[in-house]
């Protein structure tokens, strides 16, 4: 453990193993109360699905099928298996994948009607300026420019429905105390 270790690394703040030691626990205590974060969020809009009535088209969920179908071959493509090789070594196929995404499927289709009325009657609403802020604090966060973050997110509208959603989020806890 010597400094070129440190060098290869590529993390400009860790030049000792106490460094090192201190990078890890942060990075790792960050991802856990993430993951618990998003539990409890999961948690929060499984307990108002169940007093919502709404019918869901059929083709909403088979659309938000299709985007999880899309997504799931992008990181076994990233991983080097393709879908073919991924039902040879699970023995399953396309039917079964499909399948067993639909309720996954299904909850994020509803869980977004959810947010968007709970938009609506909260009248939550995000300014441009709002989101152009946001977009300028995540672009120096991920050390891009802000026109490519904002050409890799979707735009500032992406920008817009992700502070919306975080709201209508911080809404429910605040609801569930």
């Amino acid at each position: 453990l010597n400094e070129e270790f440190f060098k290869d690394l590529g993390l400009d703040d860790v030049k000792t193993l106490d460094d090192l030691k201190k990078t890890i626990k942060d990075t790792m205590t960050s991802s856990k109360e993430f993951e618990a974060e998003n539990k409890y969020v999961d948690s929060l809009l499984e307990g108002v699905s169940k007093n919502v009535e709404v019918d869901i088209p059929e083709e909403m969920v088979n659309e938000e099928v299709e985007r999880l179908m899309g997504r799931f071959a992008e990181q076994m493509k990233m991983q080097g298996i393709s879908l073919d090789l991924y039902y040879q070594f699970t023995g399953s196929n396309e039917e079964q994948l499909r399948s067993q995404m639909e309720k996954e499927a299904f909850n994020n289709v509803l869980y977004r009607l959810m947010i968007d009325e709970i938009k609506e009657i909260e009248k939550v609403v995000i300014t441009d300026e709002e989101a152009d802020k946001e977009a300028e604090e995540l672009a120096k966060k991920y050390q891009v420019s802000k026109e490519e973050f904002l050409s890799q997110f979707g735009g500032l509208e992406m920008v817009k429905y992700d502070l919306e959603v975080r709201k209508v989020v911080e809404l429910l806890k605040e609801y569930n105390k």
